[in-house]
């Protein structure tokens, strides 16, 4: 996926807003409650941790080039030896759920709030 209009280092953290809205949106869509955004990299249920996000990007002539995006969701694993603040669907909504379906909703979104960025220049817009 490419962003565009061009978006150079002082923008790197509108990724990490798109990322995260596009993973809350898609946990949405399978009922996972009280989700939450824990800037800059962490989405939560309730009080208790389920993604994480992590991006690098390479940055030439005060543009990003290009980046790589991380995102670790923590499924059907049913124990966390050791940590507590750590859950997983599965332990939340007590249903094993179909990654690759889950892959397929997160990509949908996206490729939805990229192209929307994309076509508006701002992190302002209505979905």
């Amino acid at each position: 996926m490419k962003i565009n209009p061009s978006t150079g280092p002082r923008n790197q953290f509108m990724l990490n807003i798109l990322v995260s809205l596009s993973i809350v949106k898609a946990l949405e869509s399978f009922n996972i409650p009280k989700l939450s955004i824990k800037w800059p990299n962490d989405i939560l249920s309730d009080e208790f941790k389920i993604s994480g996000v992590l991006i690098e990007n390479l940055i030439k002539q005060s543009q990003i080039e290009y980046s790589v995006i991380g995102i670790g969701l923590n499924v059907n694993q049913l124990k966390f030896e050791g940590l507590t603040k750590v859950s997983s669907l599965k332990n939340i909504i007590l249903l094993d759920l179909d990654k690759n379906e889950l892959l397929t909703k997160i990509i949908e979104k996206l490729k939805i709030y990229f192209k929307l960025y994309s076509e508006s220049g701002s992190w302002v817009f209505k979905t």
